[in-house]
């Protein structure tokens, strides 16, 4: 096995966001007043924070710019272990948030498990008052 390195000089946020491809269409939006690489860097900070994340084909010609302009790599292996990452943060987050529902469950069945006490208490309270 043959190792390989390469070296890619620091770069910023905003020249990595400048590699997001925008399409024609979203150019006509009504935000389309917004400088294109504002664009592009909001997009990437969208993605950084897990929002608005981009289909695989948008991933896919966004790395591939990248290493064709920085590191004159084949982008392929590199995609192959983003859409594995990707695979498991959508599995951990689905987990996330069934964890999330049965820690409420408890609370939840605390809080209306008072609702017969309540309702006894009230009615007797009613029923003494006639």
């Amino acid at each position: 096995m043959v190792a390989v390195t390469v070296t890619i000089k620091p770069i910023s946020w905003r020249q990595l966001a400048s590699y997001i491809p925008i399409e024609n269409s979203q150019l006509n939006a009504p935000e389309s007043y917004e400088p294109l690489k504002d664009r592009q860097y909001k997009q990437l900070k969208d993605w950084r924070n897990g929002k608005n994340l981009p289909s695989f084909l948008k991933l896919e010609r966004f790395v591939s710019a990248i290493c064709e302009k920085l590191c004159d790599l084949d982008s392929s292996a590199l995609l192959v272990y983003f859409r594995i990452s990707r695979g498991i943060d959508t599995k951990i987050q689905v987990c996330f948030e069934q964890t999330e529902s049965e820690k409420l469950i408890p609370i939840f069945n605390e809080i209306i498990g008072q609702y017969p006490a309540y309702f006894k208490y009230y009615s007797e309270r009613e029923n003494s008052a006639i």
